[in-house]
């Protein structure tokens, strides 16, 4: 019943060469299903001779297919269309429903499959687990969209960088969570839900502190640029209002437009001299399978803000010279039904990811 180009094109060198010396290889019974078959191909109507040609064809092996096809080429075509539909056939009775007769070979061949993984494999639930800020890694409990959870407590952090980069988190955010009926559901982009239960888990409410400083301009995210910015006017270290661009994206994208990160006494330190620690921590938690966002701002003064405005200049240009704040690790939960699908499809699968390329193959 399997009966594979390997069976039906090297037919025709056969029918070249003479199908005699394989007749000689075949028994009386066998020879008399290659004859039945030959008949129905030369007097091949779809209708009629359909029931015939399957039940016939059910009982052949490789050699005979060979003969049924060199000794009457024109019937390849026929042959080829009913074995591909015994293999849709086939297909429904396991629950995979095709839509075109030439997608049965191109299954049967199969040896890798590329899934998406977003709420395929898992339950596109994003969670975040790990923050590092102030270059110290703070591990973060709970699950799901619940705030009810913590993050690391390190005794030496300081805790208005801390909530410096939370709070950066929430405004830079389209994405909110409310509880309803005891469960805490999310509205907006998934990612960015993990990004503002990790702001409510550190004590930020989302809602209020946008009440308190709406946005002034935005650069909306975009897959070439790899981030997305939001302006705010926010008090600054010296309690002078200041103009804040706060930026999320592409770890990658947001070092390489930034010039200081926070260091572990809380100020800002220029960057080279911990560009590699942050590089080890930002491919520390991609090996471990999270998606890394990086959380970035800059301060402008009030009067240089207007001048800009002023300007008719794009946003973007102002998202350079940033200082890092945050690296953020977001995993997903897969599902649970998950890994036994992958095991029974008995081959490679992959997850291709433009986040972590690497990492997609080991899943």
């Amino acid at each position: 019943r399997d009966i594979s180009n390997r069976r039906i094109f090297p037919a025709i060198d056969i029918a070249k060469s003479g199908t005699r010396k394989i007749e000689l290889l075949l028994s009386p019974e066998e020879m008399d299903r290659v004859n039945k078959i030959r008949r129905v191909l030369a007097e091949f109507n779809p209708v009629e001779a359909a029931s015939s040609l399957v039940e016939q064809l059910q009982k052949l092996r490789k050699g005979e297919v060979d003969l049924v096809v060199g000794g009457i080429p024109e019937g390849l075509p026929a042959v080829t269309a009913v074995t591909l539909a015994l293999g849709v056939g086939a297909m429904a009775k396991r629950n995979a429903i095709v839509k075109r007769l030439a997608s049965v070979e191109t299954l049967g061949c199969t040896s890798v499959i590329c899934s998406d993984k977003t709420g395929t494999l898992t339950l596109n639930e994003m969670t975040a687990v790990e923050l590092v800020t102030q270059l110290r890694p703070h591990a973060v409990t709970g699950s799901g969209y619940s705030p009810h959870g913590t993050i690391e407590h390190v005794p030496s952090d300081d805790p208005v960088a801390m909530t410096t980069a939370l709070e950066a988190m929430a405004l830079c955010n389209d994405a909110s969570i409310r509880e309803e009926s005891g469960r805490w559901e999310l509205v907006g982009d998934p990612t960015e839900g993990a990004l503002v239960t990790l702001a409510a888990k550190g004590g930020i409410d989302a809602p209020v502190l946008r009440g308190l400083h709406p946005r002034l301009a935005e650069v909306p995210f975009d897959s070439a640029n790899k981030f997305m910015a939001t302006v705010h006017e926010m008090p600054g270290h010296d309690g002078e209002p200041k103009i804040r661009i706060i930026v999320k994206g592409a770890p990658d994208v947001l070092l390489a437009r930034t010039t200081r990160v926070l260091g572990r006494s809380g100020t800002a330190a220029p960057i080279d001299a911990h560009r590699s620690e942050l590089e080890a921590h930002n491919h520390r938690l991609g090996d471990a399978g999270n998606r890394v966002l990086a959380i970035a701002h800059r301060e402008l003064s009030t009067e240089s803000w207007s001048e800009y405005v002023g300007s008719g200049a794009d946003p973007i240009e102002l998202v350079r010279d940033l200082t890092l704040l945050a690296l953020v690790g977001i995993v997903d939960p897969a599902r649970a039904e998950a890994k036994e699908a992958i095991a029974r499809a008995l081959m490679r699968c992959a997850t291709p990811s433009k986040h972590r390329p690497a990492w997609a193959w080991k899943s």
